[in-house]
This record gives C-alpha cells, structure tokens and sequence, in this order.
C-alpha cells in the first residue's frame, strides 16, 4: 500500500462515483480503477459495492476510510516538508 492508493481511495470516498473522482483528479477511470483493485486484492476485501450510478463503502470500506483519514493527516506534514 502506498500514499497514493491511501489518496485515490479518501477520493473515491468524497465523490462516491469513479467517474467524477477520476474526472476531478485527472486520471482516466481506468487507472483509477486498477489503483483500487489492486488496493482491494492487497487487503484481500472489498472496499467499495460497485453499484450502477456509483459505489457504496462496505462496513470494511467504511473501517478504512476512518483510518486512511487518519494516516492522511499525518503524511500531509511530512510530504509538504520533502517538497518544500
């Protein structure tokens, strides 16, 4: 697991739509999409019920987007002052 797939995931959480995420961030819905399974097939959970006009967290979605918040917030610091 890296930031970004922490990043893409907080995203597809606020937009719960891959389309719009990947609209707004400037990926193709593709990208975005393999960014999740891949996040998913690591965890060995479904994060997201796809569903036809979006995606609804799971109950283990829901548990890691209250941590990824977390630890979100705490990387913020720390990459501001690598690129700074």
């Amino acid at each position: 697991m890296d930031f970004k797939q922490l990043y893409y995931f907080a995203q597809i959480c606020n937009y719960k739509s891959l389309t719009k995420t990947a609209k707004n961030l400037y990926v193709t819905q593709q990208a975005l999409s393999k960014n999740l399974k891949s996040l998913e097939s690591e965890l060995q959970v479904s994060l997201f019920a796809r569903m036809h006009d979006g995606v609804l967290l799971t109950a283990e979605g829901n548990r890691g987007r209250k941590r990824s918040c977390v630890i979100s917030k705490l990387l913020r610091p720390t990459s501001m002052t690598i690129f700074t």
